[in-house]
């Protein structure tokens, strides 16, 4: 696993404190939550990347999420502070593949990774398209300043670019 000082040269795009609504049975953090979390995370990271949810669909254009591995690693409780971090790993004509890290600032550690297979959409043509070319450049340097940090995700290798290119 990738260490937790590599994982905080990337940027924050999501944090909060974990209160008593979020705890399943068991005290700890419900799964649910984490898929909200990522969700939130993940909104945050491609905004960063001039992608808006919200924007974009008002010009037919959306992001499915066409695979998704979770890795769950350490517990989180009420009242830690949990911070997620993004990077995009690879991306190609029409899909990109990112990466979340899920710190828990308050023990310590990292709490879980969420690696992700996103398309392009056409929201009319219900089908990906190809990004932009200044949407392209963007991510293009974004994966060009993370590679320079001198370290590389430890993904899981269930996911492939080659996935989703319809």
């Amino acid at each position: 696993m990738n260490s937790i000082d590599d994982v905080r040269q990337l940027e924050a795009v999501f944090e909060t404190t974990i209160t008593q609504e979020y705890l399943d049975e068991y005290g700890h953090m419900n799964v649910k939550w984490y898929a909200q979390l990522w969700g939130w995370g993940a909104s945050g990271f491609m905004k960063r990347r001039g992608l808006d949810f919200e924007k974009d669909t008002e010009f037919g254009i959306g992001y499915w999420v066409l695979r998704q591995i979770i890795d769950y690693t350490a517990e989180v409780l009420e009242g830690d502070r949990v911070v997620i971090y993004g990077r995009m790993i690879a991306r190609s004509d029409k899909v990109m593949h990112n990466m979340y890290w899920m710190v828990n600032d308050t023990q310590g550690k990292i709490a879980a990774t969420s690696q992700v297979l996103v398309g392009n959409a056409d929201l009319n043509a219900r089908r990906l398209i190809s990004f932009t070319e200044e949407v392209g450049q963007r991510l293009d340097e974004h994966i060009a300043h993370c590679d320079e940090l001198g370290w590389y995700p430890e993904a899981t290798g269930g996911i492939e670019l080659g996935a989703g290119k319809s």
